[in-house]
C-alpha cells in the first residue's frame, strides 16, 4: 500500500469512526465561537455529488472528457475522479448528514458565514440536500443563499419561479440569509448571466416589467455577473442591484484585479453593489485537455493572496469566494490530498495536511469582517 493510500486510509476513519458523541468528525475541531462568521462572505458550494452507496451512482466524481487528440476519456469515480484534484475524505454524497456537518464544520473554521448553493430546480438532484444543508448550517451560525445555476431549459420564466419556490419554502428558515445592508433581503447571485438579454433581465428585474418580483413578497438583491469591459452598462439596464466576477476563462476583462478599481467607481456612481470574487486557481484540464491556456495555477497560494488583496483594499461591502467544492474546475478550498494513479499524480496543496485554504480563508476574513 502506498502512502497515498495510506493517507487516504486514515482520513476515511476520521470520518467513519465514533465515540458515542454527535459532533463533527471530519473537520479542524478548533471551531471558532459563532460570533466569529463572517456573514458577509459568500463561498459558491456545489450540492451534486453522489456515491453508489448512498445515491446509486457517482455523481459529479464522474465523467467524460477528451485528451488533445480529441479521443474520449472516461473517468468513472472511486479514485479515478473528473478533477485535477483528489478530496481528502475521497469521493462522498452530498445527501450524506456527515458530509454535510463536516463541510459546515470545515467552513466554521475558516470564517466565512454564508454558502451559497448552486440551484438547478426544484425537480433537480441537487435539490435534494437543500433542506439538510440548511438545518445544519444554523448549527454552526452559518446563512445559505443560492445562486441560480445555468441549467438546461432555464428561462426568465424559471428563474424567477426559482427565486418565488426558494423563498416561499425557505425563506423563514433560520438559516435562510436575509441581509441588513439592502433592507433586509434576501440575495441570489445568477451564474452565466448573459445567456438572457438585458431586455429580458428587465422583464422580471424593473419595477413595470411583465413579471416583476420588485415591491412583492419575492423581491429580492439580484447579483449578475460582470465578464467583459461593457457588462456594466448592462447590469444597470437590466435592473441587477450589483455584480460579481465570474470568468469563463483566465482572459476574463472582470475577473482581472487591475480593472477592479474601475468597477468599484462604476458601482458607487450608479448605486450598484460591487462583490469581487476570489479564486485560489483554475484548472479543469483533467475533463477538458484542451483548456490549458485557462489554467491558473495556485503557486502555493500566492495566487489567491493576489485576489484577496485587491479585493480588501477595495472595502467592498460583500466578497464571494469561488469556491467551497467545485471539484472539477479546480477552484476549490476544500481539503485536498495527494494521490498517484498509474498514468496519472493528482495535484495537491504541497502542504501536510491539505487544509492550507480553509487557514489562509480564516486569516483574511478576520481583517475583512465588519
Amino acid at each position: 500500500m502506498t502512502k497515498n493510500m495510506i493517507f487516504l486510509l486514515i482520513m476515511t476513519l476520521l470520518m467513519s469512526c465514533g465515540d458515542g458523541k454527535e459532533k463533527n468528525r471530519s473537520g479542524p475541531r478548533d471551531t471558532p465561537p459563532m460570533s466569529a462568521r463572517s456573514h458577509d462572505i459568500h463561498i459558491f458550494y456545489h450540492a451534486g455529488f453522489g456515491t453508489p452507496e448512498i445515491d446509486g451512482e457517482y455523481r459529479s466524481w464522474n465523467s467524460e472528457g477528451e485528451n488533445k487528440m480529441g479521443e474520449s476519456l472516461s473517468y468513472p469515480g472511486g479514485m479515478d475522479i473528473a478533477s485535477s484534484f483528489f478530496p481528502a475524505y475521497g469521493c462522498y454524497s452530498s445527501n450524506d448528514p456527515r458530509v454535510i456537518e463536516s463541510h459546515m464544520g470545515q467552513l466554521a473554521v475558516a470564517q466565512t458565514g454564508v454558502v451559497c448553493v448552486l440551484w438547478y430546480g426544484k425537480d433537480s438532484y441537487e435539490s435534494r440536500p437543500v433542506q439538510m444543508i440548511l438545518d445544519t448550517a444554523v448549527r454552526y451560525s452559518i446563512r445559505v443563499d443560492f445562486m441560480i445555476a445555468a441549467y438546461e431549459g432555464r428561462t426568465i420564466e424559471s428563474v424567477a419561479g426559482d427565486i418565488r419556490h426558494i423563498i416561499d419554502t425557505w425563506g423563514k428558515h433560520e438559516a435562510f440569509y436575509i441581509t441588513d445592508r439592502s433592507g433586509m433581503l434576501p440575495m441570489f447571485f445568477i451564474e452565466q448571466t448573459w445567456s438572457f438579454e438585458t431586455e429580458v433581465w428587465a422583464s422580471i428585474l424593473s419595477e413595470k416589467g411583465t413579471g416583476t418580483i420588485r415591491n412583492t413578497p419575492f423581491d429580492a438583491i439580484l447579483i449578475g455577473g460582470w465578464e467583459d469591459s461593457g457588462d456594466g452598462d448592462r447590469v444597470l439596464d437590466a435592473g441587477f442591484d450589483g455584480f460579481y466576477t465570474p470568468y469563463s476563462s483566465a482572459e476574463t476583462w472582470g475577473a482581472d484585479v487591475t480593472n477592479w478599481e474601475e468597477m468599484n467607481l462604476f458601482a458607487m456612481d450608479n448605486t450598484l453593489i460591487f462583490i469581487p470574487t476570489l479564486r485560489p486557481g483554475y484548472d479543469d484540464t483533467r475533463i477538458h485537455s484542451w483548456n490549458g491556456g485557462a489554467v491558473i495555477d495556485r503557486d502555493v497560494g500566492e495566487f489567491y493572496m493576489t485576489m484577496v488583496k485587491a479585493a480588501l483594499k477595495l472595502k467592498p461591502p460583500y466578497i464571494s469566494l469561488d469556491s467551497f467544492n467545485h471539484w472539477q474546475a479546480g477552484t476549490q478550498i476544500e481539503p485536498a490530498a495527494p494521490l498517484k494513479l498509474q498514468e496519472f499524480e493528482y495535484k495537491n496543496y504541497r502542504d501536510e495536511n491539505g487544509y492550507r485554504y480553509l487557514r489562509v480563508t480564516k486569516e483574511w476574513v478576520k481583517g475583512f469582517s465588519r
